[in-house]
């Protein structure tokens, strides 16, 4: 009969497999969110015939205008790339956890670090980036109402940020553990 820290390891291990692949089909969804934002850029830098059914712009029908086009592909492509970034960094963290069965390892801790400067950057570039291309007179004017940075992903970030030191201390402890066996 397993005892209680076998169980609790495979359901860590399933948990963990489980997320792995979650993150792997998110991680899909984000890269072709990616490609829709570089549509987004290249309709919008190049003029956009090409996304219209009768072949031409025309300026009474609803829709994007080219800034917007430019200033949202550039947006969206760059906060899809750094999504995507922090996905595939945690698949590769439950993935690692799944094969192995030891969460509190060092590089654990690393990705869980990566993926809260990932956020971090998911929070603030984007607005940077807007800001960039507009001032570079690509874009929509930019006018930032609360600075544009996502204050809920920064948030997240910290809160992960203080998990990566909270799983550096359970790699000591695993450590010492395991030097005592």
């Amino acid at each position: 009969m397993p005892n209680l820290r076998d169980k609790t390891l495979n359901h860590m291990a399933t948990l963990c497999r489980i997320m792995s692949i979650l993150f792997i089909f998110v991680s899909i969804i984000c890269a072709l969110a990616f490609f829709i934002g570089v549509i987004l850029f290249a309709a919008g830098a190049f003029g956009y015939e090409f996304l219209t059914t009768n072949g031409g712009w025309n300026p009474s029908e609803p829709g994007f205008s080219q800034r917007e086009l430019v200033t949202e592909g550039v947006t969206f492509s760059l906060f899809s790339a750094l999504a995507l970034t922090s996905y595939l960094i945690a698949f590769k963290m439950f993935r690692s956890i799944a094969k192995t069965r030891h969460p509190f390892e060092r590089a654990r801790a690393r990705e869980l670090k990566g993926i809260a400067w990932v956020n971090i950057a998911c929070a603030i570039l984007p607005a940077i980036a807007a800001a960039v291309v507009s001032t570079l007179g690509f874009g929509n004017p930019y006018i930032p109402e609360d600075f544009g940075i996502d204050y809920d992903t920064l948030f997240n970030a910290i809160i992960l940020i203080t998990f990566a030191y909270i799983f550096d201390y359970g790699c000591i402890l695993q450590q010492q553990d395991d030097e005592l066996l």
